[in-house]
């Protein structure tokens, strides 16, 4: 049965989730084959699961065996190349996230907003800017308190994210000298930084102005 393959290949996978260093270069071998045996399986939990293994396993590979299951619908072969991309996914990858978003509901729309939101964190000012809109969408129009809030949380993380970039630029410029060309770009990468924390920050503030419900704003407020 289709539940039981499943089940086997997760359990698979997850005895590479913690040090895939320790496979044999022969277990490996034997994995990854198993995994893309099951991508020709008929049942999409199947070839879900199967996705995950080979981006466990070989995360080299994994962007490469993602990109022809970009056009399924199947809710479970999206997340799962939707967990790929947000993980490993580079600005090629973007339009997926968009097409797909709204054509997923509820619990598996929180989901793969989740992995967008992951996904942006390791991208370029420009991607993120254009994904923005699409988090606060989420944000505004769940009617699901709590899908709301992780909208927030999620915005709130990208914050977070170019206050690492803040710190990590300040420091290369401490060790940098000012007459360098590095410096000065540097310094134009910290004042490019500065606006878009400004720009999300305006952007949470608009949205929990416009929040009517009271247990966003306290748990939000509480994170």
């Amino acid at each position: 049965k289709a539940k039981v393959r499943a089940h086997a290949l997760s359990t698979l996978s997850k005895l590479v989730t913690g040090d895939p260093a320790q496979i044999t270069p022969a277990e490996k071998e034997k994995l990854e084959s198993v995994f893309k045996n099951a991508l020709a399986d008929r049942s999409y939990s199947v070839i879900g699961e199967a996705l995950t293994g080979i981006a466990r396993l070989n995360p080299a590979k994994a962007i490469e065996t993602a990109k022809p299951f970009e056009n399924e619908d199947n809710e479970n072969i999206v997340l799962a190349v939707a967990r790929i991309y947000g993980d490993m996914g580079t600005r090629e990858q973007s339009d997926f996230f968009r097409k797909k978003i709204n054509g997923l509901n509820d619990f598996k729309k929180t989901s793969i907003i989740q992995e967008y939101a992951a996904y942006l964190m390791n991208q370029d000012d420009e991607t993120i800017n254009r994904g923005l809109p699409i988090l606060e969408d989420f944000t505004r129009t769940e009617s699901s308190w709590w899908r709301r809030l992780k909208g927030l949380e999620l915005i709130d993380q990208i914050y977070d994210e170019y206050d690492e970039r803040q710190f990590e630029t300040e420091q290369k410029m401490k060790t940098s000298s000012k007459q360098s060309p590095d410096f000065g770009k540097l310094q134009q990468d910290l004042q490019m930084i500065k606006s878009q924390k400004e720009k999300i920050n305006t952007l949470i503030a608009s949205i929990t102005k416009d929040e009517k419900d009271n247990r966003v704003l306290l748990f939000f407020k509480n994170d």
